[in-house]
């Protein structure tokens, strides 16, 4: 087998970078839009992250990663705590017959960090809308019948995990997909 890996470590500083400004309650601009602040200048990024990608043998590849990120500003407060700070992947396809077998399965699973965020209501009260940490598992299968045609198979999110895939973009949350399960048809002409 055959392995890939890379490691990098960052840091960078951002200036002025908008953030929603909780203070103020949602759509109440005259507009009807939301009010954005600048976390002012001096804000710093560090972060590090690990990847491999291998086979083992000729039927089987495996890929994974991790990712750390961390935002602070001039004071030291995080920010951007709509994004995760960790994030995890492993994915993994299995070809038996090597290359030419016409058969296929792949999975992966996926985890993420807890997010949140601060909200102000519109009684101006103030909420911390969060989403714990979670991890969502796929699955994937497919045949080629033969060099024109192929089917595949998707299974997304599994286990029908319910999570929120953002947090306080307008004071809200948008849920992430639940089970899923696509079918496709290739016919090469």
């Amino acid at each position: 087998g055959l392995l890939n890996a890379s490691a990098a470590v960052f840091e960078g500083k951002q200036d002025n970078v908008a953030e929603i400004d909780d203070s103020v309650p949602v759509n109440s601009l005259p507009d009807g839009s939301q009010a954005y602040r600048s976390t002012g200048k001096g804000n710093k990024v560090k972060g590090w992250e690990i990847e491999t990608q291998g086979s083992i043998g000729e039927q089987w590849n495996v890929s994974a990663g991790f990712a750390h990120t961390v935002i602070r500003n001039k004071d030291g407060v995080l920010q951007r705590t709509t994004a995760p700070q960790d994030t995890f992947r492993l994915n993994s396809s299995w070809r038996p017959g090597g290359i030419d077998g016409r058969f296929w399965l792949g999975g992966g699973v996926t985890w993420q960090s807890s997010i949140w965020n601060n909200s102000t209501k519109a009684d101006r009260s103030k909420a911390r809308i969060t989403q714990d940490a979670f991890y969502l598992v796929n699955l994937a299968g497919g045949y080629r019948f033969n060099e024109n045609f192929s089917a595949q198979l998707n299974i997304n999110n599994l286990l029908d995990k319910k999570y929120f895939n953002n947090v306080g973009f307008y004071n809200g949350v948008y849920w992430g997909e639940p089970r899923n399960v696509t079918v496709t048809l290739r016919w090469k002409l």
